[in-house]
């Protein structure tokens, strides 16, 4: 303070604090609210300031909290001397909780354990105490959560395994960072498989949890597969497409793939690639676009298109098969996903998925076209090799087909 007029009624300026001025303590703005004369409700959304305490004088406010509300109160005054306190009583009448002095404060911490109206009451320490105060309030809920049982989840797909399960204290819509609240997936590394996953049809690979791989559907002659080049717009029957304007020197230049609604909510893939050359003369040497050097031929049954998550090779399972070995061996992994196996004879496109949401994932997941000479697993000198990859890139002139 600098002159009386900034001290409270009763006070005076000593020339820096407000102190009593030793005349009679005027009631302040909210008496009489002593014990048994509350208000209706103590201000949590702004400070009770500008009122004070008189010898003998005790302030009460009421506030209502639920079970487990915690209610936390400060008293501040103009005084290093511990000259005011407070304290918390039940709806029953029963002090809960004792103010902890502070530097000129006096805080006030509880955690109610029954619903209802307490009573806050400010007080003198002392018979003759007397200070203008400020008192802040406010309620925190509890937490809104329960017991839930989380399971690890390291691929993201919502569904973990059991071990290393724990039980947290989550809300209705809350999972932490690395958890599933489902259990039994069976390909824990693998964004794509879990228990409601869809199936890719015909890679070995069992995607859904339940012990087996699907059959592709059959091709039927209602299907309208788009004549495309690769060159300028896609038609509006085409999804998604990957371009690869460079073939590496095993495929012409200019090639791709493309995602087309076949029938309404069904999707396919068509290649239009062709090999650059198939001579024993040829440069790559690699024996599945070329002859290898130790005489083995060309053989495009290695040959498959995935889409693949964007990630280093290093990151990335190769793919194996059994030269003659049939087909049921896995030609999918956790990073490559089957898309079309590159016999360049009698496979005119190849089943994607049933629904736009089902593609949707799978090309978010794996947004890369990849061709690749899987490893012939008996046979070293023909090893895994990826030829050439491009991005997949949305057809935003895709219209779909009415049903």
């Amino acid at each position: 303070c600098r002159m009386d007029g900034d001290c409270n009624p009763g006070d005076r300026c000593d020339g820096a604090r407000c102190v009593p001025d030793g005349g009679a303590c005027p009631p302040d703005r909210l008496e009489p609210n002593d014990p048994g004369q509350m208000p209706s409700a103590l201000a949590l959304d702004a400070p009770i300031e500008g009122v004070g305490i008189c010898p003998g004088d005790v302030d009460t406010f009421a506030v209502a909290l639920g079970v487990d509300d915690t209610l936390n109160g400060a008293l501040r005054f103009d005084d290093a001397a511990p000259l005011l306190s407070l304290r918390l009583h039940d709806p029953a009448g029963a002090v809960v909780a004792e103010g902890m002095p502070g530097n000129a404060t006096v805080f006030l911490v509880h955690r109610a354990a029954v619903a209802g109206v307490h009573v806050v009451e400010v007080y003198g320490t002392t018979p003759e105490a007397r200070a203008a105060y400020t008192l802040t309030a406010t309620v925190e809920a509890p937490p809104m959560c329960a017991d839930v049982v989380v399971y690890p989840d390291a691929d993201g797909d919502g569904f973990g395994v059991d071990a290393g399960q724990a039980q947290q204290c989550l809300a209705p819509d809350e999972t932490p960072a690395g958890f599933a609240r489902q259990t039994g997936d069976c390909s824990p590394a693998d964004p794509w498989g879990h228990p409601e996953s869809s199936e890719i049809c015909g890679d070995w690979v069992d995607d859904d949890c339940d012990g087996v791989d699907a059959a592709c559907p059959a091709s039927v002659p209602a299907i309208q597969v788009p004549q495309w080049d690769c060159v300028g717009a896609p038609p509006a029957s085409v999804v998604a497409y990957a371009r690869f304007p460079d073939g590496g020197g095993y495929f012409q230049d200019g090639g791709c793939f493309f995602f087309f609604e076949g029938l309404p909510g069904e999707f396919h893939v068509k290649r239009f690639l062709t090999r650059a050359r198939n001579d024993a003369g040829c440069a790559t040497i690699n024996g599945c676009t070329c002859p290898s050097l130790n005489g083995w031929p060309s053989y495009d049954r290695r040959m498959y298109a995935f889409t693949r998550a964007d990630v280093p090779d290093a990151a990335c399972a190769e793919v194996s098969i059994i030269d003659h070995g049939g087909e049921q061996q896995p030609v999918s992994s956790a990073c490559r996903k089957y898309l079309y196996q590159m016999h360049f004879y009698d496979i005119p496109y190849s089943f994607v998925a049933t629904g736009l949401a089902e593609l949707e994932r799978r090309l978010s997941l794996f947004p890369v076209v990849e061709v690749a000479c899987a490893e012939d697993a008996p046979h070293r000198n023909l090893p895994f090799q990826p030829l050439i990859s491009a991005p997949i890139e949305r057809n935003p002139g895709w219209v779909p087909r009415a049903p």
